[in-house]
């Protein structure tokens, strides 16, 4: 698998939620219009929500708002994110009302997963002195927590080679020959780095690959050296969550031959491969719904920019192409976009027709040499129509947050 950095440091122009202007008159318990807007006021948001017959303003401290970089932070631990006012928080506030029935499906499925308390996994930790402590260990964890969830749909054992390394690392890597030889672009990117100026982030690669003969899983994670979550990009927060699911995946493929690359993507299409590692990875990572919506919402927001005028999304049929489109990574457009697209296709098939059935059409991908078979076999209808259904849904995303 070739190894890409996880993050494009693009300035953010949307918000998930709807901001108005400041307001004098924008203070606990003062009259407001519209239910569920917000307001920015004194360093602090406030939701107009009705108490009874009467629409009123409510001070809220743990939201982002518009234009405001996303960071989270690790405190004894714990992840937290920070709010508008600069302070940090655990949780959310929002209510599930707050989103979209779908999403908050999807989130409640993939978060409902059980745990296996046998692993079929087999960790083979290669930690690199140089990695920050802390983020190496809440990272360790949630390498673990996800590998306890796969490991009842995988046969097992298998060994996982888990190396988490530094720019200090960069000749030792290479001692190591072709098996973790694509983290040397992203390391040495890494390396070049001025954190002084720019935000850090973690890159990382996985998959299950022959390794002197016998087929092992592999997952990388790599940052700098003095790194600190509070100047992390925040994509961070899922990248080891993303790369356990790319081992899973790789397993659910194992012993397949496809004699060309095109053959690959047709039984495994790009939007699959990093569009549903994204779902994956944010649903499982995120503290609670509120945290995910966003993060899904900024995802998509920071990847259009990046390719803003490929190709129109302003109606189902443009969806559908985009869909089409990002089955394969022929461009670098249809690449980037298949991260934010397919983590909102796989979002929506796990909120419509839950989780076990986004296994399902995983799971099987050995099984159907073409992802138009497997979707038939999974829920009955072509691939295109299962397209049509997911472009509504989709579509609402790029509207609600302006990016249509």
């Amino acid at each position: 698998m070739k190894l890409r950095a996880k993050l494009v440091v693009i300035a953010l122009s949307i918000s998930p939620l709807f901001v108005m202007p400041v307001n004098a008159a924008v203070k606990d318990g003062a009259s407001c219009s519209q239910n569920g807007s917000i307001a920015k006021a004194n360093n602090f948001q406030y939701r107009c929500i009705k108490l009874g017959k009467k629409l009123t303003w409510q001070k809220i401290a743990d939201q982002i708002v518009s234009k405001q970089e996303i960071y989270y932070r690790l405190n004894n631990g714990e992840l937290e994110r920070r709010a508008f006012s600069g302070a940090y928080f655990k949780s959310d506030s929002r209510s599930v009302k707050n989103f979209s029935p779908v999403r908050a499906k999807a989130f409640t499925e993939m978060n409902n997963l059980s745990k296996s308390s046998s692993s079929s996994f087999n960790l083979l930790l290669d930690l690199r002195t140089g990695f920050p402590p802390e983020i190496r260990e809440y990272n360790l964890r949630k390498i673990r927590e996800s590998f306890a969830i796969w490991s009842k749909y995988v046969s097992g054992p298998v060994d996982v080679k888990v190396l988490l390394a530094t720019e200090r690392d960069l000749s030792y890597i290479r001692d190591l020959g072709e098996f973790f030889s694509d983290a040397e672009g992203a390391m040495d990117r890494l390396a070049k780095l001025n954190p002084a100026r720019e935000n850090v982030w973690i890159t990382g690669s996985a998959g299950y690959f022959p390794d002197r003969g016998v087929l092992t899983g592999k997952l990388f994670l790599g940052t700098r050296s003095e790194a600190k979550t509070e100047r992390y990009s925040p994509e961070w927060i899922q990248v080891a969550v993303h790369e356990t699911f790319h081992v899973i995946q790789d397993l659910w493929i194992a012993g397949t031959r496809n004699d060309s690359h095109q053959a690959y993507q047709a039984r495994r299409p790009q939007h699959y491969t990093e569009g549903a590692a994204n779902f994956v990875g944010y649903s499982l990572s995120s503290n609670n719904l509120g945290w995910y919506s966003d993060a899904m919402d900024i995802s998509l927001a920071r990847y259009w920019n990046y390719i803003r005028g490929w190709k129109p999304a302003k109606t189902e049929s443009d969806i559908i192409n985009l869909l089409i489109a990002t089955e394969t990574n022929e461009s670098q457009q249809a690449f980037e976009l298949s991260y934010p697209l397919g983590s909102l296709f796989y979002e929506w098939i796990t909120g419509t027709y839950g989780v076990a059935k986004f296994i399902e059409l995983s799971s099987e991908t050995k099984n159907y040499p073409n992802f138009e078979d497997n979707v038939k076999k999974v829920f009955g209808v072509s691939k295109r129509e299962l397209y049509s259904q997911s472009a509504p849904y989709i579509l609402s995303v790029f509207k609600r947050i302006g990016i249509s």
